[in-house]
């Protein structure tokens, strides 16, 4: 019997009401649904209850809500390598696979064995200090280090045992191809088709004209010291936005690709060139 996990955004009622009638139709067909405990509550079906282990381990996973529920799962499912089909509750959606019309159509060519597989990078993150290292969270999306206050940071950096520079801004952002669409292009970054195999150096709002985004082979580590900084400034690494820790002086955070990719089913959604397209109107030139 196939098994399918669910994931949901629980603050949204739409997510809420699709993971109610998703659960019912597959619990039909004799499809067992694994979900957290909150969540089969919320949808009413108890019989659905597990942890996060046997979420897991199911065949596939559905996710609804966002691109920040789908970032949190992938942090989650990665390293089980466990296949995630995304589906679009957000207000952007620039990772999700399908829209919630086609939640069920899509959910049922998973099972029946018709979608394929796009494999993303995670990001493998830690943080050394004097007296020891901290391992964070993978991330899909980046890893910045930042300062919490209006107020530059110095963030030397290096690519393996290269320094590249020091650079004077509001922050510096590590990103993976995936992640090229967020923060990184808000902070001027290009668009990288998600399948390259590169990390890409952003810094934000740099003080001073010749500093620019910077690719580099995702064989390579970033480290990211902060030279200095006011305590009050709160200077902190964030991962994918949704994890963060607090920097010191002294403090360096290493960046370099995981050993583990998210796996993303596809059944036919739009593409990242289409998404580019689409969404953005790339390239296209207003008319008079």
């Amino acid at each position: 019997m196939p098994t399918v996990g669910l994931l949901i955004n629980e603050d949204k009622p739409e997510a809420v009401a699709a993971a109610e009638r998703l659960t019912r139709a597959l619990l039909e067909q004799g499809v067992a649904v694994r979900a957290a405990p909150s969540t089969a509550e919320r949808i009413g079906e108890l019989g659905c209850r597990a942890d996060q282990a046997e979420i897991a381990a199911s065949d596939f996973a559905v996710v609804l809500g966002g691109d920040g529920t789908l970032l949190a799962a992938a942090r989650t499912l990665a390293p089980c390598g466990t296949p995630i089909l995304g589906i679009h509750l957000g207000r952007f959606g620039f990772i999700a696979e399908a829209l919630p019309d086609d939640l069920m159509s899509a959910t049922l060519r998973v099972i029946a064995g018709e979608a394929g597989i796009d494999e993303r990078m995670m990001l493998s993150c830690a943080v050394r200090r004097e007296n020891g290292r901290e391992e964070l969270p993978l991330g899909l999306n980046d890893v910045v280090v930042k300062s919490g206050a209006a107020r530059m940071v110095h963030v030397r950096t290096a690519i393996g045992s290269d320094e590249v520079a020091t650079y004077a801004a509001d922050g510096v952002i590590v990103a993976s191809p995936t992640g090229s669409t967020g923060y990184s292009l808000s902070a001027g970054g290009p668009l990288v088709q998600p399948s390259a195999p590169v990390l890409l150096i952003t810094p934000v709002c740099p003080h001073t004209l010749n500093a620019r985004s910077l690719i580099v082979p995702d064989t390579e580590t970033v480290s990211l010291t902060l030279v200095s900084a006011v305590e009050r400034d709160n200077v902190i690494a964030t991962v994918d936005g949704q994890v963060e820790v607090s920097l010191h002086a002294g403090d360096s955070v290493e960046v370099r690709r995981a050993p583990y990719n998210v796996r993303l089913l596809t059944v036919g959604g739009p593409n990242f060139y289409h998404k580019i397209r689409a969404r953005w109107r790339y390239g296209e030139r207003l008319q008079s």
